[in-house]
């Protein structure tokens, strides 16, 4: 079991050592041709969270601080890496989480996530994702399909 304001510190410490601009309850980092969004989202219904990944691309508008799901890309982390849905699961639900599966969670957002994001700067990085079948459970809006020229 973790407490909910230390689970936010340490998930905010990654993104924040990782060069993220902290807005509210969301860390952005911007490039090129887009702003990756990354939010941490509380259950309605349990002691839990949900971590959201919205990629904001500059050619279709432009906006400094977008919201995740205002995003013409979103995704949840377990989506992204269903391979570690289960331990994403686990290590998010605050009444459930030893501190293995938060140091592991960690792991996965220095390791995996935060490459993820940089690569999504550029339109080539977002091409390179969807070859490597990372959106499979991402909503992609029509026009940001036709820009990445995604089926």
């Amino acid at each position: 079991m973790i407490e909910k304001t230390k689970f936010k510190k340490i998930f905010g410490e990654v993104f924040s050592g990782s060069g993220f601009a902290k807005k509210g309850q969301r860390w952005l980092l911007p490039g090129k041709d887009a702003i990756v969004v990354v939010n941490l989202q509380k259950s309605d219904f349990a002691e839990k969270f949900y971590v959201n990944i919205g990629i904001w691309l500059r050619a279709l508008g432009e906006s400094e601080f977008p919201q995740e799901n205002h995003c013409q890309i979103q995704v949840r982390l377990g989506s992204l890496f269903a391979e570690h849905v289960s331990l994403i699961d686990k290590a998010c639900s605050l009444e459930l989480a030893e501190q293995s599966d938060i140091d592991e969670l960690l792991t996965i957002l220095r390791e995996r996530l935060v490459p993820f994001c940089r690569l999504s700067l550029t339109l080539e990085g977002l091409r390179q994702h969807a070859e490597a079948k990372l959106f499979v459970g991402a909503l992609i809006f029509k026009q940001a399909r036709d820009l990445l020229e995604i089926a």
